[in-house]
């Protein structure tokens, strides 16, 4: 993570600093920013809103932790259908009941297919994934 002073006019006229935070997000690994007002005016308070960057970085340290159910990243080598089953309970404790059920239909109904194939994680690409639905068009219900 890292913290940058920048300075915003408002329509007012007055200028503010501002932190921009840039963090790498856990899940999709890209690069994200968040700017926080530190409500101080340009003048006469630069070294006050460089002392802040710090505390505001700790204070937003939980951005590049691990969401809860992710006690760490998924092994890329990991089977389809068990991947599946590894999202669905990360998610149970997210969601109520009811969704869980229907998840956990809807995720059994694509398992049947991909259990044929065998298929790992890193197989699975938009071309695999539009070969199911044509199946799923042609074999099953539409929706």
């Amino acid at each position: 993570m890292t913290g940058t002073l920048r300075i915003k006019t408002l329509s007012s006229g007055k200028s503010y600093y501002y932190i921009n935070l840039s963090y790498k997000d856990t899940r999709t690994s890209k690069w994200k920013a968040k700017t926080i007002s530190t409500g101080l005016e340009v003048k006469n308070n630069k070294r006050k809103a460089e002392a802040m960057i710090k505390q505001i970085m700790e204070q937003y340290a939980y951005l590049e932790e691990l969401p809860s159910g992710y006690d760490s990243p998924v092994n890329p080598d990991i089977s389809f259908c068990d991947y599946l089953d590894v999202w669905l309970s990360g998610r149970k404790c997210e969601i109520k009941n009811s969704s869980f059920e229907v998840y956990t239909f809807r995720i059994n109904a694509i398992k049947r297919y991909f259990n044929k194939k065998q298929y790992k994680l890193l197989d699975i690409t938009p071309k695999v994934l539009d070969t199911y639905f044509k199946y799923c068009l042609q074999y099953g219900k539409v929706n």
